[in-house]
């Protein structure tokens, strides 16, 4: 997963995005994408 990805999945969460359509918005996994939304809390 690249950082423009990860800035972007930190922003759509910010604004209550389901992690389901963010997943579908940069065509990922969504078991890929729930890995991810796991450790954001640790980049804030």
């Amino acid at each position: 997963m690249t950082s423009e990805q990860f800035e972007e999945i930190y922003r759509l969460r910010d604004r209550q995005v389901s992690p389901k359509q963010i997943a579908l918005k940069l065509c990922l996994r969504p078991v890929d994408l729930s890995a991810a939304v796991r450790d954001l809390p640790a980049l804030s």
